[in-house]
This record gives structure tokens, sequence and C-alpha cells, in this order.
């Protein structure tokens, strides 16, 4: 979970000062406080830059300022969670300029327009919960899209071969016990990055091992279509085979150096199917890359007993302890259902909730409201008003594909943003701390 880092705030002292000051030089009435500078002509470039002054309420925070049109369209995102020393200081106003062009560079056509935003003061920010991805458990963990193959590469470390939101491809490990280590390293995503300890490989439904003199393969009258396989304790061999040439059901079968069939752990049609399997040399200790079109899991599993056969025309079937698992479950559509996102069809959603703000005492208005709204953009996630002017960050979680909201109370929402990895919840609170303000009319020429 990518949290913000600590925001620059102004000072109490400065902005009464700069209230103090307007309110003693006679502005009263919650006519714009703002003190326009004379527009030159609308030309392109320098030429057309407008100059104007406003007082910004008494909230220790930081500034949103938009431009909107007379329709009441926001036009242009002038300062986005501003800090004081981002405007000109005057004794009794900021002062700021706008080049007259939309957030496209464009220019905007000749008239009037409103400039007005938001006080943002101390908002709060918390991250709640992660779901849908065993592997994320901390803001620092790597969101894992998907992992595509795996190896032991110690006693005590598993290397992965990893996606991540995005596409980009990288290594990843974890320990026996599945804990995942906080980098993952984009500069080695392939197989010749996998160390190659495992003396034994399934290939084309073929079963072959290392010599002295190469690759040789085996035909054991206990394998049926061999789909990957691992060296295991004691020269072993760890394969994951059809159960028999009549069934499609997969199993995970030991085999002795010499071929001799040793037990066999059965995999339920239902069941995520097993793609992968690696060994520890010396334990009985696997671990198995499964997949369904639902969910991806890793596995580590400790034999524990085999039982014999009863039947001598069936297999000694083995019972395992779960050392660990770890699942990423399939999450495209999803909805936020009592607070929690559910996985399903998509019920009507949230797109912005009414907030009761602070009174601005320099327009001296009753308690204005304001609709706020989620977004996201390549730096990440954001509250902002409902007509688009953006007021606090939220995260800086990269690549995110959809964000949904969830009211809490009156002072704060639940904001679920997913990258197609993981969801995230944040819980936005202290919403009524902020102050509207007018900033002044303001004409193109």
């Amino acid at each position: 979970m990518a949290f913000l880092p600590l925001v620059k705030r102004w000072s109490v002292s400065a902005l009464l000062a700069l209230a103090l000051t307007a309110v003693a030089s006679g502005q009263e009435s919650p006519t714009p406080s703002t003190i326009p500078e004379a527009s030159p002509s609308a030309t392109v470039g320098p030429a057309r830059t407008v100059h104007f002054r406003f007082v910004p309420p008494p909230l220790e925070g930081t500034i949103s300022l938009g431009i909107y049109d007379n329709a009441g369209k926001l036009v242009r995102v002038l300062r986005r969670e501003a800090d004081l020393d981002e405007f000109d200081v005057g004794s009794d106003a900021l002062s700021t300029t706008w080049d007259g062009n939309d957030d496209a560079g464009q220019p905007l056509p000749a008239g009037k327009y409103q400039a007005r935003g938001y006080a943002v003061g101390e908002i709060g920010v918390d991250g709640v919960a992660f779901f849908f991805n065993d592997w994320v458990t901390d803001e620092n963990s790597p969101h894992l899209l998907k992992v595509y193959n795996l190896k032991v590469v110690s006693e005590n470390e598993l290397a992965m071969l990893v996606t991540l939101p995005g596409g980009e491809r990288g290594s990843a490990k974890c320990n026996r016990d599945g804990d995942l280590s906080d980098e993952v390293d984009t500069e080695h995503e392939d197989e010749r990055f996998l160390p190659e300890r495992s003396s034994v490989r399934a290939t084309d439904g073929k079963l072959s091992f290392q010599r002295a003199r190469g690759w040789e393969t085996v035909d054991w009258p206990d394998l049926v279509a061999p789909q990957s396989a691992a060296a295991g304790k004691d020269g072993t061999a760890w394969v994951i085979d059809r159960v028999d040439a009549t069934a499609g059901d997969l199993a995970l079968k030991q085999f002795s150096p010499d071929g001799t069939f040793l037990r066999q752990m059965i995999f339920a049609p239902g069941d995520p199917a097993p793609k992968v399997v690696t060994a520890s040399t010396v334990s009985d200790q696997v671990f198995l890359l499964e997949e369904s079109a639902a969910v991806q899991r890793v596995r580590g599993l400790t034999l524990v007993t085999t039982n014999a056969a009863t039947d001598p025309a069936q297999k000694a079937i083995s019972d395992w302890k779960v050392e660990f698992e770890k699942q990423i479950t399939a999450h495209q559509r999803f909805a936020v259902v009592g607070g929690k996102p559910m996985i399903g069809p998509d019920p009507p959603s949230v797109e912005h909730v009414t907030i009761k703000l602070r009174s601005n005492p320099l327009e001296k208005d009753h308690r204005a409201t304001v609709e706020v709204a989620v977004g996201y953009d390549e730096d990440g996630s954001f509250l902002k008003t409902a007509d688009g002017l953006p007021l606090q960050t939220i995260s800086e979680t990269s690549d995110l594909k959809r964000i949904l909201l969830s009211p809490k109370n009156e002072k704060s929402i639940d904001v679920f943003q997913d990258d197609d990895a993981v969801v995230e919840q944040f819980r936005v609170n202290a919403l009524d701390q902020m102050m509207a303000f007018d900033a002044g009319e303001i004409e193109l020429k």
C-alpha cells in the first residue's frame, strides 16, 4: 500500500495575519476577495497572463484552486495541494497568475471566468486492509499480479518469476514460510535467472535426468504424461503427472532414483491444477504453483505420512502439512457490498458524497457543502470535488485500473482501489476540515 508522504503545511499564524489585514482594510462581505490586475489583449504566450490576488481562508493546510467558465465547468486546475510558498505572499493577500490555457495547454476563449477553491486542513488518510492477494500484507509488499515459475534456491529461500501491474516482469523471493521480500528484481525476469539446481526435468511429456553425458530421457511404467519435475531428497524425483492413462486427474508423484513409484498426492478436479513443482533436496518439502480460472496459488507442503494402499491395484496416498499458502484471486469485477469488496456483478456504485465544510469567516458564509469523489492518475489516487478539482492525495499506488468509494459516516469515506493485483482499502477521515473560498472573477481578453 503506497502511502502519501508528509505534506508541508503553512502556519495558522500566517493565514490569520493575512485574514486580519484583509478584515481591517474593510473586506466585510462574501464578495470576491480578489484584486485582479488588468489583463492585456488576448494573444498567445506570456502576453495573455492574468495576475490576480486573493485572501485564503484561515485554515492550516494546502490550497487547491481552479478556474471555472461561465457554465461552472472546471477548465483549469491552477493549484493542486499547494503550499503557501507556491504563491507570492503580499501584506494582505496571496497572488498568482494564469496563462489563459486549459489543462491540455490550449488557449481558452476570451470572456469572464471564476477562480475558486478550497483550503484543505488535517484530513486523515489511513491504510485499512488488502483484498484478493495474500502476498500483499503491508504497504511495503510488492504487488504480484502473477507468478509464472518458481524454484528452490536454498533451504530457506524460494525464487519466483513474477508479473507486476502494468506488465513488467521480474524475480522475487520468499522464505519457506511464504514471507515475501520487499523488492522485485526487474532486471532479472526470465528463466535464465532461476538457478538450475534440479537434475530432473519434464518436457514435452517426457521425464529426463541430467547425466554425465547430458540429459537422458527415462520411460518408467508409472509415468503417463509428466508436466513438471524436480529433484527431491535422496535422489528422488517429484513429478506432476496424470493419475493414469485413462483419467485426466493430476497427481504429484514421487519416484526413487531407479524409477520405483513411492507415493502420490491426487488433486481434486475442482481444485487449482498444479503447473510447477520444485522441492528441497534435504527434506520432504515441496512447493507447488497451481492455477484455475479464478485463483492462482503457491503452496509449501511437507510430507507427513504415506498411507499404504489396501488394494494392490491402487497407489499409496500421502498426507501433507501445508506450511504456507498464498493465493491471488481474479477480481476484474468487484463491488463494495456492506463496506467490503465482493466479486460479482456490479451493483450501482456511489459516485460522490456530500460533505459539510467549515464556515469561511472571511466571506461570512453559512456552513457550505461540497460533493466529493475519488479519482486516480499515473501518480496515484486522490480525493477530488465532483467537478474534478483535486483536494487531497490518498496514495501513490501506480497502474490503478479502478477506484470505488463507500460512505463511512458524515465525515469519512472508505476508498477501494485496484491495480489488478490487489484491492487496497483506505479510510479518509475528517473531511469537514476544509473551507471553500471564492477567489473572484477574472476577465480573459
